[in-house]
């Protein structure tokens, strides 16, 4: 991972941060593939200071960080139930993509999971093919496939992994 970089829990100091870390990252993704009322959307139902305070102060999900040069630089939110937890948010600067910042994120987040979870999940938006790429060098494999309910043009590809002797979930277990 790109050195100078560390990760931790995102806290309600941040949320501020992470809404101008949103506001950069999600045109510059989702802009090219979707629409700028697709990307507006998701920043007025995701990323809002009730949903970040939300997930900071649920018992059923992790919010973390990283930072570098005291700004955010990456985010990671997952959520659980059961035996399944769902990484609904993995984003990284552009500039930073490829240094292992997104890969540390969710290394931080399977030692963090509860030891009953066994499957991990995430989503991405079908066209993008280089979020493809990433889940399945992370070990990810695909599940199924989900059209979008507003725009019958945009699908999504579920990807999931067994994560009981992921070497995070190990590294926890031996408390490391």
């Amino acid at each position: 991972m790109k050195e100078n970089v560390f990760i931790r829990p995102a806290t309600i100091a941040d949320i501020l941060e992470i809404i101008d870390f949103g506001n950069n990252v999600l045109p510059a993704v989702y802009m090219p593939l979707t629409s700028e009322q697709y990307v507006q959307d998701m920043i007025n139902t995701y990323w809002t200071q009730s949903a970040f305070k939300t997930a900071i102060e649920a018992n059923d999900t992790l919010l973390f960080v990283a930072i570098l040069n005291e700004q955010v630089v990456g985010l990671a939110e997952v959520q659980w139930s059961s035996e399944k937890a769902i990484l609904w948010k993995l984003y990284v600067l552009a500039n930073l993509r490829g240094t292992g910042i997104g890969r540390a994120l969710i290394y931080e987040t399977l030692k963090r999971l509860p030891d009953e979870i066994k499957w991990f999940y995430t989503e991405y938006l079908t066209s993008n093919t280089s979020a493809g790429e990433f889940y399945t060098a992370q070990g990810f494999q695909f599940d199924h496939l989900e059209q979008d309910e507003s725009d019958s043009k945009l699908s999504y590809t579920w990807v999931k992994q067994d994560v009981v002797n992921h070497p995070a979930r190990r590294e926890k277990l031996v408390g490391l």
